[in-house]
């Protein structure tokens, strides 16, 4: 499994707005609460990776986004990562090496009971090659919960991957992508595309196709992707960070929206932040942030206008991969 790409950047962040400070940092993560009345997850929920300062093994965090009923649901010495909520936000999946190899998790969070999903971790590729067996990354929900789509990679080729959908009950592989690399699928709104970031043209850019992988489309040129990707709550835009001509630190990024229907472009911030998330009614942004000690900070920005409403994390380390329950 690739390790979360997080931006070389060098800013301060720019001072919270809000006057309620972050939870403390037990161990070097955030608090995390025992569920209580009004803490049940649901729409609207927040799930993010933190990987805490001098840690190679993140953990995974729920929460409301106004930083209320953080709780942490993974707490061993495994690698996790790519949360993504189930429609309802009642169930999470992941990716996890606990068995070694890079497998695909759903855990219920409201009893708790982890289900590793059967993808027979192998694809035929046909001769020469044959049976490989995959390791699984960054999985992404479609719409109407039935099935996964994932990031698989082989280890006889370092640096392939291709995007690959399976049965969220556990099943057999179906391959969306045949290219050099093609990563982090995210569906539209109405489940009928995929969206994710492909080198096949040369630099990274963004494509599409439908789930069984005909009818594939180059969305972006020239875009500077520098981060993950989302949609828009309303699966109207393309959200994600780009390198920036102009900003602090040597490697200045912006926050920008692709409009899909007008293929215009709209900048939302240039704070040097990556790895978005949108809210269902693209009201908010989850992204990390530099933050003076050298890590990513968790914060949430209004989607119009850019400007800061929440600071979530400020724990030493880098928080990311955060994504919102619908």
């Amino acid at each position: 499994m690739k390790l979360p790409v997080l931006l070389a950047v060098a800013v301060a962040l720019a001072a919270c707005s809000d006057p309620t400070p972050p939870p403390a940092c037990p161990d070097g993560y955030p608090a995390g609460t025992a569920r209580t009345d009004g803490c049940t997850p649901g729409p609207g929920w927040l799930t993010y990776a933190f990987t805490s300062q001098g840690s190679s093994t993140p953990a995974l965090f729920i929460g409301k986004p106004d930083g209320s009923c953080t709780q942490r649901v993974t707490s061993d010495a495994a690698f996790y990562g790519g949360p993504a909520f189930f429609p309802g936000g009642t169930r999470l999946v992941y990716a996890s090496t606990r068995s070694g190899l890079n497998r695909l998790y759903v855990l219920d969070l409201l009893t708790g009971v982890e289900t590793a999903v059967d993808t027979a971790s192998t694809y035929d590729f046909g001769s020469p090659y044959g049976v490989a067996t995959l390791a699984a990354a960054a999985p992404a929900v479609s719409p109407d919960g039935a099935t996964i789509a994932f990031e698989g990679s082989w280890s006889e080729f370092p640096g392939w991957s291709d995007v690959f959908t399976v049965p969220a009950a556990g099943g057999t592989l179906s391959r969306v992508t045949s290219s050099v690399a093609s990563t982090l699928p995210r569906w539209s709104l109405d489940g009928t595309r995929l969206y994710y970031l492909s080198y096949q043209a040369g630099p990274e850019e963004l494509f599409s196709a439908n789930p069984d992988g005909t009818a594939e489309t180059q969305v972006t040129a020239g875009s500077a992707l520098s981060s993950r990707f989302t949609l828009s709550g309303d699966g109207q835009a393309l959200v994600y960070a780009r390198h920036a001509a102009t900003g602090a630190g040597p490697e200045p990024t912006e926050l920008v929206a692709w409009d899909l229907a007008t293929a215009t472009l709209r900048v939302i911030s240039s704070a040097n932040e990556a790895d978005p998330a949108v809210d269902a009614a693209s009201t908010s942004v989850a992204v990390s942030r530099r933050s003076p000690a050298g890590g990513y900070d968790l914060v949430l920005l209004d989607y119009a206008t850019g400007a800061v409403k929440q600071q979530l994390t400020s724990c030493p380390g880098q928080a990311y991969s955060a994504s919102f329950a619908r």
